[in-house]
C-alpha cells in the first residue's frame, strides 16, 4: 500500500499573490507619473492619511508604495517559509 505525497506547488503558484501585488504597485506608479493630473488612489486611503487629502500627487504615491510594499512582504514571507519552513 503507498500513500501519495501531495507535491509542493511550483514557483508561480506559490509567489503569485506577491508578483501581482509588486506589478500593480509599478502599474500605480507609471500610470501617475505619466498622466499629468490623473492619480491613481486607494478609496480610504485619504480617510487613513487626511493630512494628505489636498496632494492627490502625495497620495498615488502612497498608493503605489502600499501596493509594493504589501507585494514585498508577501514575497519575503513565501520565501523564508519556503527556505527555513519545511525541513
Amino acid at each position: 500500500m503507498s500513500v501519495a505525497t501531495a507535491r509542493p506547488p511550483r514557483f508561480g503558484a506559490r509567489y503569485l499573490a506577491a508578483i501581482l501585488f509588486l506589478l500593480t504597485g509599478g502599474l500605480v506608479c507609471w500610470y501617475n507619473a505619466t498622466h499629468g493630473s490623473r492619480v491613481i488612489v486607494l478609496p480610504l486611503l485619504t480617510e487613513i492619511m487626511p493630512a494628505l487629502r489636498e496632494r492627490p500627487d502625495a497620495l498615488g504615491h502612497a498608493t503605489a508604495l502600499l501596493f509594493a510594499g504589501v507585494g514585498l512582504v508577501l514575497g519575503l514571507g513565501r520565501l523564508v517559509i519556503d527556505r527555513w519552513g519545511r525541513r
